[in-house]
């Protein structure tokens, strides 16, 4: 039997365990999904793996969430996804990974061509690395859903005052125009935002795509807030 996903989450196998799973996947050639969220990695536990995914062919899943990796290894991870050719999905649900973090990130995604999505809730972004990641979408032509759920909405609180209880859930004529008139860009009344992304809410499944492109854009994917 050919193994192709491995679920070790919440086994504390720390900086040291990673680095025996990363050894191990420089040479595999049938893992597609690993699962290590929980696992007290850290920074120097993500440099390994991300080391391995310099080489490695097959891996489309990595689970990385709350395993504190911050600013140092979501950069190592970027430089990872400069090279490889085959991750789809990478999650980094709450890593302490920041706006230093997410501007390495959103470096990675100027150039990476597979990966389609990227889940980074909770992960102390402000209004400066939401502008990184928001760049990086102008040229990114893969990604079709990014997760910033709390980061955009804490931002919008700030800026706008209006209370959205941190779930995503935005909609309305009357916040719309607040937004327009806040920010500038033209929202055309119904959230979409003038870049190939739809502006949804956290489940999107409930939102189908419009269908049509705005100002030229098609509309691809979801960006989830």
């Amino acid at each position: 039997m050919t193994l192709t996903t491995l679920d070790l989450q919440k086994n504390q196998i720390g900086a040291i365990g990673a680095q025996h799973l990363a050894d191990a996947l420089q040479n595999n050639k049938t893992l597609t999904t690993l699962d290590l969220q929980e696992n007290q990695i850290g920074a120097v536990g993500a440099q390994h793996l991300a080391d391995a995914l310099q080489n490695n062919k097959t891996l489309t899943t990595l689970n990385l969430s709350f395993n504190q990796i911050e600013a140092v290894g979501a950069q190592h991870l970027a430089n990872a996804l400069q090279n490889n050719k085959t991750l789809t999905t990478l999650y980094l649900e709450n890593n302490q990974i920041g706006d230093e973090g997410a501007q390495h990130l959103a470096n990675a995604l100027q150039n990476n061509k597979t990966l389609t999505t990227l889940d980074f809730r909770g992960n102390e972004i402000g209004d400066v690395g939401a502008q990184y990641l928001s760049d990086a979408l102008q040229n990114n032509k893969t990604l079709t859903t990014l997760d910033l759920q709390g980061h955009i909405v804490n931002s919008l609180e700030r800026n706008l005052g209006i209370d959205l209880n941190g779930d995503g859930y935005i909609g309305g004529q009357g916040f719309w125009s607040s937004l327009e008139r806040a920010t500038g860009i033209d929202f055309n009344g119904d959230g979409l935002i003038g870049r190939p992304f739809d502006v949804m809410p956290r489940y999107p499944m409930a939102y189908p795509s419009m269908g049509y492109g705005f100002r030229g854009y098609p509309v691809r994917g979801y960006l989830i807030f």
